[in-house]
């Protein structure tokens, strides 16, 4: 066999070595899609700079290997390392580097589990005083704003403020003020002692 021969079969298995690593590097950006939720737009953007990265590495292989001049084997190597790779360990690396990339975030959500315990029995057994209390002061608030703005209503519709009374035709007429001994006195006549 000659040199150039050998040297074409070598450049060839080197293009297939590249589409494998075009397609593996194309497997983790998958990875990252399925393990983290990403906008059309950021998608987009991620293949766009994935086509313009393999795009200028091709560039620079061929380049290197065979002095800037276009071969179509070169192609062919890329396709069939694509190929080879897509359908023999695509699957088996796909499926190894989700669980490696989501594993940072179950360890995060164990721990989240794991530190939230303690709090969760603090707020159970407290829950009865913090709801008596909340509720407590609720009724204390509300309690006394509807103490002061409580009015009585006479007959005819007219509000009874403090230190008024009915009367009888259902009208409204001023208390007079008594005092302490007047007050035992209205006492003593309605109970008869």
């Amino acid at each position: 066999m000659s040199s150039v021969i050998r040297q074409e079969t070598a450049v060839f298995f080197i293009f297939i070595l590249h589409g494998v690593m075009l397609t593996l590097l194309y497997d983790v950006l998958r990875v990252l899609r399925r393990s983290y939720r990403h906008h059309l737009l950021v998608l987009s953007l991620e293949d766009f700079l994935f086509w313009l990265l393999a795009g200028f590495l091709t560039f620079w292989l061929s380049s290197q290997e065979t002095n800037g001049v276009l071969r179509s084997y070169a192609a062919v190597g890329i396709f069939l390392g694509f190929l080879l790779y897509h359908l023999t360990v695509s699957q088996l690396v796909v499926r190894l580097l989700t669980s490696l990339f989501r594993l940072p975030a179950a360890a995060a959500a164990l721990l989240w589990r794991m530190l939230s315990i303690p709090v969760k029995k603090i707020c159970k057994n407290h829950k009865k005083r913090i709801e008596f209390t909340r509720k407590r002061g609720y009724n204390k608030q509300h309690t006394r704003t509807n103490a002061k703005m409580q009015k009585h209503y006479s007959r005819r519709g007219r509000a009874v403020l403090p230190g008024e009374q009915h009367t009888s035709m259902g009208g409204v007429k001023k208390q007079k003020s008594k005092g302490r001994r007047a007050k035992e006195r209205a006492v003593i006549k309605k109970t008869g002692k």
